[in-house]
């Protein structure tokens, strides 16, 4: 995860906070948001995001109930947008996060799972 962070950095101009803050703000999204069939594999696969996930208050759960912020933000991906913008992370940033992120987790996990996680989530396809 560390890799992903620094190239986040390297390619939006973030600091290492943020761009770790982003990352986590989106892989709760995957996890509220996600069907669970799919998503709960590709946590698990995904190095450090399950950690992360800890970190952000979710435990790990996934589905609708997985997590609070989602509920508190507004849920969905525009909840996610919400919370990223509310960090101080710009539209251009947000896409770049996601696109890094995406191409970690297809290096990673794999591209079919990667591919199936993204098209399961109303709205991410259009940023990645």
């Amino acid at each position: 995860m560390d890799e992903l962070i620094q190239h986040i950095v390297e390619k939006t101009g973030l600091t290492a906070e943020l761009a770790h803050k982003a990352v986590e703000i989106l892989l709760s999204f995957v996890n509220r948001e996600g069907d669970p069939a799919i998503v709960k594999p590709f946590l698990a696969k995904l190095p450090g995001a399950e950690n992360m996930l800890r970190a952000h208050g979710e435990g790990g759960a996934s589905g609708l109930l997985g997590g609070t912020h989602g509920i508190l933000s507004g849920g969905g991906v525009l909840g996610a947008f919400s919370e990223l913008t509310a960090a101080g992370i710009h539209m251009h940033q947000i896409q770049a996060v996601a696109q890094e992120l995406a191409a970690f987790a297809k290096q990673e996990v794999g591209e079919d799972l990667t591919n199936q996680v993204i098209a399961s989530l109303p709205g991410l396809s259009h940023i990645v």
